[in-house]
């Protein structure tokens, strides 16, 4: 999945975290700062790939802003 493609400015808040989980992220929501985060590790291997998703949202529950990066995580 290309999260960007997926994931983009006006989505609902619900359907963001509804694909985020399809794809084995672990979410959690902070309604307070109107944040999502959401975490995913392949670690399939001895270095581990770890995504990490920041999805900021509006008080509509609207996505406004959509940051992703990646990062190896090792012994």
């Amino acid at each position: 999945m290309h999260i960007a493609e997926t994931i983009h400015q006006g989505v609902a808040l619900e359907v963001a975290q509804s694909k985020l989980k399809e794809c084995g992220f672990k979410t959690t929501l902070d309604p307070v700062k109107n944040i999502l985060y959401a975490d995913f590790v392949n670690a399939k291997r001895p270095v581990a790939m770890r995504t990490q998703v920041i999805v900021r949202f509006d008080s509509n529950r609207s996505v406004t802003e959509v940051r992703v990066s990646t990062g190896l995580i090792g012994p």
